[in-house]
Parts: structure tokens; sequence; C-alpha cells
């Protein structure tokens, strides 16, 4: 079996979410599954060809908007037994940005771009994937470029698609004139109907021609059904809800895992949790300037800054979360005006809060470490990874529990949890959070901690299986489902 992964980012090599944790370690595991997997990405400046071992070993062109475009092709065999290919256009994907304006014409320009070099990549190599599993907005017209301009095409169109939806926000419209862009005749479209503004939606489109559509947990894959979180494409996936799946994303447990030795943590397992947590987050708050604050509970955030986020809620109650005499780390990047409001919050409380604009990923392992509680209080949240993260490392969640976030988190079982977004419920959580971690500090005092719910609490979250194991059987069984489907000549 071959499964070729199409995507915007893949983890290290460009990175900016958790779509490139994905993307890099679902393949890694349907390796252990007898499965051939390749992954392609777009290029950026940011990219390191010299760290990430990258070769050019190919170039190719194809007609784009009635213009000859030539792609350079980097291999990397950073990933054992998954190789990634990097696809360099600079007229599309010049400079260090990989996401610019998403609701604009440039963003699904130059998607579509790199789901048409996705497809003549194919026709260069050795390699024929018997499904393309694509991801979001950024790849999703691969499956009409397949069921339209490569329809008759003897390699591409016996290709099958599978699409997984990581959220369902991001759906990339444009105008309908788009399509001539394309090379694709509206009337090739039999999904395709004009709506009041004459856009094309890239999301609804990849729904309605994919073989089978699947998003990143069992609780939002019912969630993107209703108008609340559906965002205008609810009944669209009702029509395809036989092929519709939620599987839940898993994380890299190698990658994450605090018993191995770490140059930025002290290593850790269950039998000496308490000790080398408290070491970690010395080490922590010294990176930080906040040597003094070792005995106080430590709340931490690493996240984009995005309304989906819950931000405006942390704002609500930061005061309130101050007065707790909590230390707050925040280590993400996003929205300015988010990033402006939290600098002042850092200005009013000297001493109480750190603040890290930028994504490190070597900086999150050891907030994760020497954190006590990890906040992600989210409007919505597909699946959520950083809370399996956080809990790996014995560092307890405080979550909203909606759609991946109610899959893993069990309030007062492994975690801490509200259900209606308002600041009230979430400051509730967070003091009740605080509570608990004030007991569990006293009886640690007198060699109880072990008695403690905390330390309950703790030990079920580190127990708890976060690998891709189970995830990567399910899509072995989509996949084999496709390929069955296909040869049985019933694509709908």
């Amino acid at each position: 079996m071959n499964i070729l992964f199409a995507a915007s980012e893949v983890a290290q090599i460009s990175q900016l979410g958790g779509l490139g944790d994905v993307v890099a370690a679902l393949p890694k595991e349907l390796h252990t599954l007898g499965v051939r997997s390749r992954i392609v990405v777009p290029w950026t400046s940011k990219i390191d060809l010299k760290r990430f071992r990258c070769e050019k070993i190919l170039q190719f062109s194809f007609t784009m908007g009635g213009m000859a475009e030539n792609v350079n092709v980097w291999k990397s065999d950073f990933f054992f037994g998954v190789p990634v290919y990097i696809l360099e256009n600079r007229r599309y994907f010049g400079g260090e940005m990989m996401y610019r304006d998403f609701n604009g014409y440039l963003e699904p320009t130059r998607y579509m771009f790199f789901s048409k070099a996705v497809l003549e990549l194919i026709l260069q190599w050795d390699f024929v994937p018997d499904v393309i599993h694509s991801h979001d907005f950024y790849t999703a017209t691969i499956s009409l470029f397949r069921n339209t301009v490569y329809k008759k095409h003897p390699i591409i169109s016996k290709i099958g698609i599978l699409m997984t939806i990581h959220s369902i926000r991001a759906q990339g419209r444009a105008h309908n004139s788009i399509l001539d862009f394309a090379g694709i005749k509206k009337n090739e479209l039999t999904s395709y109907k004009n709506d009041p503004m004459r856009n094309i939606n890239f999301v609804e489109q990849e729904i309605l021609n994919a073989d089978i559509i699947t998003t990143v947990s069992p609780t939002y894959a019912k969630e993107v059904l209703t108008p609340q979180f559906g965002y205008g494409i609810e009944k669209t996936l009702k029509k395809r809800k036989k092929d519709f799946y939620g599987i839940l994303n898993g994380i890299d447990i190698n990658e994450y895992n605090p018993r191995l030795k770490h140059t930025i943590y002290h290593s850790y397992g269950i039998p000496d949790v308490l000790e080398k947590k408290l070491k970690n987050k010395k080490k922590l708050l010294g990176e930080l300037h906040l040597r003094s604050r070792d005995k106080q509970p430590l709340l931490s955030i690493v996240t984009r800054l995005d309304d989906q986020k819950g931000i405006d809620l942390i704002f609500e109650v930061f005061p309130r979360i101050m007065d707790l005499d909590m230390t707050f780390v925040l280590l993400g990047q996003g929205r300015v005006d988010y990033i402006n409001k939290f600098k002042k919050l850092a200005e009013k409380y000297p001493g109480k809060v750190r603040l890290i604009f930028k994504f490190d990923h070597e900086l999150s392992k050891l907030i994760y470490a020497g954190s006590d509680m990890f906040l992600m209080p989210s409007r919505f949240e597909p699946c959520g990874l950083t809370d399996m993260i956080a809990m790996r490392f014995g560092t307890l969640p405080i979550v909203r529990l909606s759609g991946g976030l109610k899959d893993v988190v069990s309030d007062g079982y492994n975690g801490f949890g509200f259900v209606i977004y308002n600041a009230e419920n979430l400051f509730s959580v967070i003091k009740r959070a605080n509570n608990s971690y004030i007991n569990f500090q006293k009886l640690h005092k007198v060699g109880r901690a072990r008695d403690t719910q905390w330390m309950h609490m703790i030990e079920r979250a580190m127990r708890k299986n976060f690998s891709w194991k189970k995830s990567a059987r399910q899509y072995k069984t989509l996949y084999r489902k496709i390929i069955r489907k296909l040869r049985n000549g019933d694509r709908e």
C-alpha cells in the first residue's frame, strides 16, 4: 500500500502548528504497519535545506494559469522510512510566509497551484500512490483536479483521495473565476453551483469530490454537522455522512517523552515525577528570570494567538488569576492586538508573567515539563495536541470540554474542564485547580503527596495512551476501503 501525504507543513521541517505534527507522526506510525508513505509540502525560504539534509532530485514544469511553471523537487530523508519532498516554485511560494490572506484571492491561487503540482509530481517519479491523504484547505482541490482535468488520465484518475479536516473554519473561498485560472470548466463540476457572491469553496469541493473525509476527533465529527460548528457547510457534510469519520489524533510519543534524557529538561517518569517536575519548574523559572516563584502554581499556555483559543476569556479573568498568586507563562504567536494586550498585562504584573511571542519547539518542552497546569479554554477545538503533550509530561490541563478536548480530558480525573463558554466558568475551574494544587502542596510537606487527588490525576494523565497506533490502524482500514471502492468502480 502506497500513501502520499500532501500538506502545507510538516514538523520539524516547516512547522507552524499542530497540522505539522500530524503530517510528521502519522506516516511514521503507518511505516511500522507496513505502509509505504511519502510526504510532500511546499517550499518556503524558512526551510533549512542543509539541516534537514535536502537534496535536489528533480525539476519539472507544467502549465498553470496559462503559463509554464518550473518546480524544483528537494528530497529529505530526515524521517526514518518516510521521505519528505519539498516543491519549490518562487512565484507562488517565495519568501518566508507559509500562510497569508485566507479570505483573499492569493491563498486559493497558491494552494490550487500546489494541489496541481502534487499530481504532476506523481507523473515524474517512481511512486504511484494508491491514496493521496490531503489535509485541510491547502490541498483541498486535489480531488477536484482529479475529477475534472485528470478524469481520463490513466494514472491520476485511479488514485483514491482521503481528506482530513483539521479545522473546518478555514475553507478557502475564492471567486469562481479561479476555475478559469486552474483550467477547470464550470460545467465539469457536477457539484458546483453559484452562490450569491459567485464564490467557490475549496473545502466544500473536497468534501464533495474526495472518496473519504475524516476529521481529527469523534466529538468534533459530531459538532461540525451542526450550524454552530459547521461554518456554513454542515449540510454538505451531511450529504457525505456515510463516508465521514472522526479519528482522534495522536502525538509522537518518542518526541514528547519525559522519560528520555534531554538537554532542556530533567527526564522523569511516574515514580520520580514529584522530584523531577520541581527541578524542571526551577529550571524553567530560571530561564525566564522568575526564580523566586517556585512555590507558586505555574499556569502555562503554548498556543496560536487566535480567537479560537479562548484568548478573550483569558483577558477577562486575568486579574483574578493574578489575585490567586499564580505564575503565568505564554509561548505563542498570532494576532497583533492579542500580543499588545498581553504586553500590557505583563507590565501591570511584573515578576509574575512571562511572554514569549514566537514558535520555539525546544522551549515548549521545558514549559510542558516545568508547569503545574496547562490552559486551553478553546472556543472550539477540533482535536487539540498540546493538552495531550502536557498530560504526557504530568502537567494537568484546564480545558473547555469541546471537540477533541472532550474526548481526552475528564474533569476531576486527569484534568479540569468546563462546558459553557464564559469567563465565570473559566475562572471557576482555574480556582478549583488552584485549590487542588494548594492542598497537594500542604500534604506534600508532611509526606502525603501520593495520597492527594492532584497526584492521582497526574498519574492518570501520564498513563493515558496518546500514541498513533490505534489511529494509524483506523486510517489504514479507511485506505483499504478506498482502494476496494476504486477497484470495484463504485466511486460516487
